[in-house]
């Protein structure tokens, strides 16, 4: 007769799909499924399993059915020897009459299945739970990082906020600054403006003409060359000195020549405007009116306007402290803007040729005191 065995595992019995069988020949039978379905532990005491005989077990995937066919579901266990096919009945009868007494329902994958899933939700809980952990601690240190950041920007753009109110502040007081030195600067262009009024400027004359006793020597030549003898006696000057700086070669530098009396001043200016041409030893002499350095240079833009305007023969004249006045088709214009002017006279029908206002106006060649060797001032007023 043949043997039987059902397999049990260290934890117990396995569910019918991990029985073996075990037999002392080498035909093994195989269980039928209908004593495996009921899905019922069998449970056998202690001194049951020491008094069975061992066998050698056999898996339950290297056995096959009376048709051939592997099962693949067997796994190694510990066997329980059994010797007829009756006593295997008994003892998975007996064995699911004792589950079903412990009121045990629940069949093996259910709480297998129960089991890997409380298992699976403690581990799973314990990792969500340390990770949680993790990064609610991360989080502080970012909040607390988020935090510092929002005061540190808060407290910048105070800080912006009141420069800028500061800068506000500064930049209206600035514009004020700049009205008064605007103010102060043109009074003081003024005030040295009019400490020139007695002065003239004459330009051309060689270095050294004038000798050691500059004043004495413009005292006699001024009223000799400009035919001042017969209207006047005599003029009296206080100084008479060339321009600050060293000699330079080729260039005569300017006589500045201080008058005592306004009156000289106004009568010589008109002699030369009347005489119109100015010579010493041969050289063109110029005498003007002497004027400060920023006047000069604003007049200095209305060079090339005025010289358009000699080309054409029209009557113009420079004011104080730098407006071009000049008629045009019997029309008087003035202009402090050198631009403005050079578009006007862009946009008109400027004739060739016209009657001078004055009929004693002669055009004269257009020089400055840059052909003469110096800054540039206009020398035809």
């Amino acid at each position: 007769m043949s043997h039987y065995g059902i397999c049990l595992s260290r934890s117990g019995w396995e569910p019918y799909g991990h029985v073996s069988l075990c037999s002392t020949n080498t035909t093994p039978l195989v269980i039928q499924s209908s004593l495996l379905t009921s899905g019922a532990k069998l449970t056998l005491p202690v001194s049951m399993l020491t008094s069975l005989s061992e066998r050698t077990p056999l898996s339950l995937g290297n056995m096959s059915d009376a048709k051939g066919n592997t099962n693949p579901q067997a796994v190694p266990a510990s066997h329980i020897p059994v010797r007829t096919r009756q006593e295997a009945k008994k003892l998975l009868a007996a064995n699911t009459e004792a589950s079903m007494d412990d009121g045990d329902s629940t069949s093996f994958e259910e709480n297998v299945a129960n089991t890997v899933s409380k298992t699976v939700t403690e581990k799973i809980g314990a990792l969500m739970e340390r990770k949680f952990t993790e990064l609610h601690s991360t989080l502080d240190k970012l909040s607390s990082r988020v935090e510092d950041n929002t005061k540190r920007i808060t407290e910048t753009e105070t800080g912006i906020s009141g420069g800028e109110d500061r800068t506000s502040s500064l930049e209206n007081k600035l514009a004020e600054l700049e009205k008064k030195v605007k103010i102060l600067t043109n009074r003081a262009e003024d005030s040295e403006n009019r400490s020139r009024r007695d002065n003239i400027r004459i330009m051309g004359l060689k270095e050294g003409a004038e000798g050691n006793q500059a004043v004495r020597f413009f005292e006699t030549w001024l009223p000799g060359t400009l035919g001042l003898e017969t209207k006047r006696s005599s003029i009296k000057i206080d100084r008479a000195h060339r321009a600050l700086g060293p000699p330079k070669k080729n260039y005569n530098r300017p006589v500045i020549i201080k008058l005592h009396n306004f009156s000289d001043k106004q009568w010589i200016l008109a002699a030369v405007r009347e005489k119109g041409e100015v010579t010493h030893q041969g050289d063109e002499i110029y005498i003007r009116q002497d004027l400060s350095p920023q006047v000069r240079e604003a007049w200095r833009q209305f060079n090339g306007i005025c010289e358009r305007l000699i080309q054409r023969g029209l009557w113009f004249q420079m004011r104080y402290p730098a407006s071009l006045y000049f008629t045009l088709n019997g029309e008087d214009y003035s202009f402090k803007n050198p631009r403005e002017a050079e578009d006007f006279l862009s946009r008109s029908e400027m004739p060739n040729s016209l009657p001078p206002r004055n009929p004693s106006f002669r055009p004269r060649t257009y020089k400055t005191e840059e052909k003469l060797g110096g800054p540039g001032v206009l020398l035809f007023i």
